[in-house]
């Protein structure tokens, strides 16, 4: 079986640039109400049934919702399914920076 190419690989590819061009920028992908997908995900900072927090390459997603699960995080992706109500995307936190430094 073939191994899936990341999202941002095969939009790259598309346009006509190298599959790495988009690397290092967060990419998410909403399927529906009930279905996210992050790239460049570098860990998953809090996780509960009504809010998984993720930090990215370049901020921090917050995925509000019920009965949210982390159904999948490998290769920097993260998969979470769920009741979707709201995404916020935001910049890290002054402590967070200090840590990535």
């Amino acid at each position: 079986m073939a191994k899936a190419r990341p999202l941002s690989a095969r939009i790259s590819s598309c346009a006509g640039f190298p599959d790495d061009t988009l690397g290092g920028v967060s990419l998410l992908c909403v399927y529906g109400k009930d279905k996210v997908t992050l790239e460049e995900c570098e860990a998953v900072t809090e996780c509960s049934e009504s809010m998984i927090s993720a930090r990215m390459c370049d901020g921090v997603v917050h995925i509000f919702g019920e009965g949210l699960i982390p159904v999948d995080f490998r290769l920097k992706t993260l998969s979470v399914m769920g009741k979707i109500s709201k995404i916020t995307f935001g910049e890290f936190e002054e402590k967070e920076r200090e840590s990535k430094a």
